[in-house]
Order: C-alpha cells, then structure tokens, then sequence
C-alpha cells in the first residue's frame, strides 16, 4: 500500500486529510469526554471582563436582552460560557486537547490547529501532486 502511495504520489494529498481528520478526532474525543462540552482555559482578566459585559447588558433598558443577559449570567456562575463551551478546571478531562492556545484573537485547541494546517496544505498540495505527477512522467518517458 505504501509503495502504491509513493508511485502515485497520493501520499501528497493524503496529508492534508490526515492533519484535518486527526484534529477533527481530537476535538470530538475532547467533546464526548467531557459530555458534549468543550473546556476552554481563561484568565481572570477574561473572565471579569465577559462578567462586566453580561452585566451592563443585564442593566441595560431592553428587557429581553437583559433578560437573556441574567440567564447567560447565572450559567456562567456554574462554568458555562455558551451552550458548547465551558471553563476549563480540574474536573474536565483532556485539558491539553481543550481550547488553551491563546492567540489574542481566539483561543484554539490542538485539534483546530490541526485543523487549520490541513485546510492550509490542502491548497498547496493538489499542485503539488500535478508537479510530482509530471516530473515522474518526464522521468520515464
């Protein structure tokens, strides 16, 4: 199977389906661990800054937002930042495949790094393949 890879050239599109299937896997092992939840690592900086957030949407004149602000508010006092995501502590599991890559803009997991490397290389790869595809055709012509 390898040797077919190798003569065919495959095995350059194969890793970038490789780096996006494993850091798939790795989210979904952190999701089912943790009981459909997601731990994401925050600082007390974040988590005193989206509280003070809740909270002006909270005392805010629309009822419904303020509404929805109180309820936010009152399952963020239990860990929960969203229906997916939850703060990261002693008790979630797989902690180093959670969200802990703290890039300012986000934070990401390992997986989504993954991910993010597999949509990369899947741009480049298919040329790739066609340049490796023609230089051994040249080869044995």
């Amino acid at each position: 199977m390898f040797t077919f890879l190798r003569k065919t050239s495959l095995y350059i599109l194969a890793i970038p389906c490789l780096f996006t299937f494993l850091g798939a896997a790795s989210n979904q092992i952190v999701l089912k661990a943790n009981h459909d939840k997601f731990p994401v690592m925050w600082n007390d900086y974040k988590i005193q800054k989206y509280k003070m957030e809740i909270e002006e949407v909270a005392s805010g004149d629309d009822p419904d937002a303020a509404r929805q602000a109180q309820f936010d508010l009152d399952a963020f006092q239990h860990g929960f930042i969203d229906d997916t995501h939850v703060l990261m502590t002693d008790q979630t599991r797989f902690n180093f495949l959670a969200d802990w890559i703290d890039l300012k803009t986000a934070i990401y997991s390992p997986g989504d790094e993954l991910i993010g490397l597999g949509e990369y290389l899947g741009v480049f790869c298919p040329f790739l393949f066609v340049f490796d595809v023609i230089r051994k055709l040249k080869v044995q012509a």
